[in-house]
């Protein structure tokens, strides 16, 4: 971990990660709520000018409005080619090596194009609007940890759990049920969210797009430790780990909004 994350994680925040505990196909990334809550906060975090010409690319739609887009495709075989960009499969150990990144793409891969693309005026605007519909949502799926996962157990999907009593699995825990447990819309999440600080947004700007995959894949070995196959969750795993994912979703949009003031 180096020293602009570990300066974000232990001083800035220090009742993020390493509070008490912290606590690949992949289904439906951080689920609608999620998603929205992602763009939401980006929104909340750009100049007028970056989301006048943000509406304008994506013909008055908001950011909250496409981040579901790239699931929504996946029920379209023309789309297929683009399913691995929602995750990486490594050992949880491992350091991300472009070099032995997988051929078909992956979320580091998958972020990088979408930039390129936006970036590239000479593009068709139908092009450049697709990727920026993929790059909101790709940001959140880099934030949900389950998608830096084990490839055996497809990131948790294969870990067979119970939720209130109900059939679930590691990664549709942390995809949707912590969040819609709490049974507020994605408008009421983004207001509630902590506030923070000008110079603690630079911070969070300021880190990289491996920073993140690292901080995900800390969370994701935690997580796999704690939660065993065939638990029953209840309400003290939400108590447990709301502080975590409300911390992912505002860093993803706060992130998100980086990414974006740089584009436009």
């Amino acid at each position: 971990m180096n020293f602009i994350t570990q300066f974000i994680l232990v001083l800035v925040f220090p009742l993020s990660l390493f509070s008490s505990s912290i606590p690949t196909s992949n289904t439906d990334d951080w689920g609608q709520t999620g998603h929205r809550v992602v763009g939401a906060v980006a929104t909340r975090h750009l100049s007028k000018k970056a989301q006048k010409n943000i509406e304008e690319l994506l013909d008055g739609h908001s950011l909250a409005w496409v981040s579901t887009y790239a699931d929504e495709i996946k029920s379209d075989e023309r789309f297929k080619s683009y399913d691995p960009w929602h995750y990486i499969n490594m050992p949880l150990t491992a350091d991300y090596d472009a070099a032995k990144a997988s051929v078909q793409g992956d979320l580091v891969q998958g972020i990088n194009r979408c930039v390129a693309q936006i970036k590239d005026a000479k593009l068709p605007k139908a092009d450049r609007q697709f990727a920026l519909k993929m790059l909101v949502h790709l940001v959140g799926d880099l934030h949900q940890p389950m998608h830096i996962g084990r490839a055996e157990d497809k990131g948790g999907n294969d870990i067979k759990l119970k939720w209130f009593g109900r059939n679930s699995n590691l990664h549709r825990v942390w995809d949707s049920e912590v969040i819609d447990y709490f049974d507020l819309s994605y408008s009421e999440w983004t207001q509630d969210l902590p506030r923070i600080t000008k110079a603690q947004v630079r911070l969070l700007q300021r880190s990289s797009l491996l920073d993140w995959v690292e901080e995900s894949q800390e969370i994701a070995a935690v997580l796999y430790e704690k939660t065993p196959a065939e638990a029953n969750l209840y309400y003290e795993y939400t108590y447990e780990y709301k502080e975590v994912v409300t911390q992912r979703l505002l860093w993803a949009g706060v992130r998100l909004a980086g990414i974006l003031e740089d584009l436009f």
